[in-house]
């Protein structure tokens, strides 16, 4: 016998509990179930459900099922018992033939209490507020025993939930919590097998350790016939990623150009584009306006624009090519006159705490050898700190913190050519932001290309889809990774995820798995 009782030919058998919602003890046996199946789905907000026949009355109140499995070796005697779920049980209807009443129980995961719950008035989660705790509290606030991974992730804005729902505003609790755990880059709620709700970090499937490999020889547990789908017809191959606040409005694009991609763009000849809109900047928001996508004009925050500072030159909106930074087609240009003295740009009216720092970013690009001043704000009697480099030829990122002396109005986001630069001399400054905090985080731009490299990499790509039928195993579980090697059937794959499992519960409680795998990328 296989030391791994999973692996022998075993017998199967189910108990079934009930279990105290008060209490959450098990507190009694029930007798009535004979059979059914139990189905998860990552792609579902509830993640899980259940169907059992029962023969008798049944009459669970508000308690409980929890079901088990108990496995047995018939040679060893050795034996295993696994929780298979714990779930919420309705009864629509039962059958009467004679004196026999049978009947079919519907059961819900512990998910299903928030996704039937709603905010009775508008719910504001505050800016700066950690993103996991205020979904946990959400959870909790429904009776939920919540087990969450830390995260340090906070919201730059403050959101709110209640109100009218959108894309944005979910209509249930269900939804407001996924929503918040996307934002800290989390994927969405789950529940283990005894119904306590769990916040996990989103792994890409690389990332991810192989819990399985389902392969043909002496310990096969995979039955010989399966499906395999792939529709690859319409094929996405640009993806625009839209990310909208009050302060700043920024678009991230990917685009799969490759020619020995058989999806690209040159391969197909066309461009099938999706797009997808989000509420909350990727990285830390400035507390100026419209840097993503610098103008010039009268440099009011109100405005979203840059005035000129200094008189030695001129500022001007102009386009631009070739940033390494993908998506940046326009930059204030900064050009030395002949006159003495420097040029720069600022933006006036910017609120500042006290004592607070402030990292100002720019992203910016010099004609040829020069030097350029940055200096995050300034006042009167305030002029913060500055700091004069040489940069050029090219791209050059810059930054330098300063902290306010007083919770007052500042100018903010000055950049400058020097007075030493030659005639005619310029640098185009791409992108400017002032953000809080002494660490320079990626520009808003930068992080929202990433997210659409990574949503043409999975949720974009084309999928392959493949269904087996495999004996119990407690090792496989929904969004885990798996290999597969399956020759005399045609499929042999190193890695792929598990999107959908439905547990028969019969004999060796076979596993019709949904497997899927991206074939632009490795995502699941």
């Amino acid at each position: 016998m296989s030391d791994d009782i999973w692996l022998a030919s075993f017998r199967t058998s189910y108990r079934y509990a009930r279990v105290s919602r008060p209490t959450g003890l098990e507190t009694g046996a029930i007798e009535c179930f004979t059979g059914g199946s139990i189905s998860r789905n990552q792609d579902t907000d509830t993640y899980e459900s259940a169907s059992l026949d029962y023969v008798g009355r049944l009459d669970m109140g508000n308690d409980f099922v929890r079901i088990y499995l108990d496995a047995e070796d018939p040679i060893s005697g050795a034996s295993r018992t696994v929780c298979l779920g714990t779930f919420e049980c309705s009864t629509p209807s039962r059958t009467v033939s004679g004196e026999v009443a049978t009947g079919t129980a519907t059961l819900y995961g512990r998910l299903h209490d928030l996704a039937k719950d709603d905010f009775d008035e508008p719910y504001t989660v505050p800016a700066g507020a950690n993103a996991v705790s205020a979904a946990k509290a959400i959870a909790e606030g429904c009776g939920l025993e919540v087990v969450a991974e830390p995260s340090d992730y906070t919201l730059s804005t403050a959101w709110v939930f209640g109100i009218a729902a959108t894309a944005d505003t979910p209509d249930n609790k269900l939804g407001a919590v996924n929503r918040l755990l996307s934002a800290a880059g989390f994927r969405s709620a789950s529940t283990d097998a005894y119904g306590r709700v769990l916040f996990r970090r989103y792994l890409e499937p690389a990332a991810r350790p192989i819990d399985r490999t389902f392969s043909e020889g002496e310990d096969c547990r995979v039955l010989p016939d399966l499906t395999d789908e792939q529709d690859d017809f319409d094929a996405v191959n640009v993806v625009h990623v839209d990310f909208a606040t009050q302060g700043e409005s920024v678009r991230g694009t990917a685009s799969d150009d490759s020619p020995q991609s058989e999806w690209s763009t040159v391969s197909t000849g066309r461009r099938i584009v999706k797009r997808y809109q989000y509420s909350d900047l990727p990285s830390g928001e400035s507390v100026i306006a419209g840097g993503s996508y610098p103008l010039a004009g009268d440099g009011t925050h109100d405005s979203a624009t840059f005035r000129s500072s200094g008189g030695g030159g001129t500022i001007e909106t102009v386009g631009v090519s070739g940033c390494p930074i993908g998506g940046i087609s326009q930059a204030i240009r900064i050009t030395k006159g002949s006159g003495s003295g420097e040029i720069g740009i600022a933006q006036d009216k910017i609120s500042l705490k006290k004592g607070q720092p402030y990292t100002e970013s720019v992203y910016l690009y010099a004609s040829q050898r020069v030097q350029v001043r940055i200096q995050p704000i300034w006042r009167e009697d305030d002029g913060g700190e500055t700091a004069t480099v040489a940069i050029g030829p090219g791209w050059t990122r810059l930054s330098l913190t300063a902290t306010p002396a007083k919770s007052e109005e500042y100018s903010a986001g000055y950049i400058y050519l020097a007075a030493s630069a030659p005639t005619g001399s310029y640098i185009d400054v791409a992108q400017v932001k002032v953000e809080e905090g002494v660490v320079a985080t990626q520009f808003a731009v930068e992080a929202a290309n990433e997210k659409a490299a990574s949503l043409l990499a999975t949720e974009c790509s084309v999928i392959r889809r493949p269904i087996i039928t495999a004996i119990f195993n407690p090792s496989a579980d929904v969004y885990s990774a798996c290999a597969i090697r399956l020759p005399s059937v045609g499929i042999e794959l190193a890695r792929a995820c598990i999107r959908k499992m439905d547990l028969e519960l019969s004999m060796g409680c076979p596993m019709r798995i949904e497997l899927r795998m991206y074939m632009r990328g490795d995502a699941s």
